[in-house]
């Protein structure tokens, strides 16, 4: 190869290289849910809400994300999942990721620099109920709910 050709090359992945430093965005979780929505629930009034898909007939993913208004404006999010009530603690107003992690038989995703969504979780659960925890922090403080016997299939 000839000079010329080496130049442009270098220059290239170079330009590319700034390129996607520069466009790089914040750390977020993926959205990443597939099949049908089954499920919508609010958090905090209208501020977020958990969307619950059922993925192949037999395992269940979920997304907490922000909503209308209060799109990109969380101070961190996360969403728990489990077909046991034991598995998922009660969510703790001013503690966004208290007891969210996950194990072998619960999935969790909780940051707190999520500013959209938190997930997507799933938990394959044929013919059984969910349980899930979905924690947001709004300007007024960090919020959670539990969800108990939803979506039982």
């Amino acid at each position: 190869m000839g000079r010329k050709l080496w130049a442009v090359l270098a220059a290239a992945v170079t330009i590319g290289s700034f390129a996607g430093a520069v466009g790089a965005a914040p750390a977020q979780a993926a959205q990443g849910c597939g099949g049908r929505l089954i499920g919508q629930h609010t958090l905090f009034g209208n501020f977020a809400q958990v969307d619950v898909y059922l993925e192949n007939g037999t395992t269940n993913c979920l997304v907490n994300r922000t909503r209308g208004n209060s799109w990109g404006k969380a101070r961190g999010m996360g969403i728990m999942v489990s077909t046991r009530n034991s598995d998922i603690p009660t969510a703790e107003h001013g503690n966004l990721c208290k007891g969210m992690t996950t194990t072998a038989t619960r999935k969790a995703d909780c940051k707190a620099s999520y500013r959209y969504y938190a997930g997507p979780v799933r938990v394959y659960a044929p013919h059984a109920c969910l349980y899930f925890t979905a924690t947001v922090g709004t300007p007024q403080g960090i919020t959670g709910t539990k969800f108990k016997n939803f979506h039982c299939g």
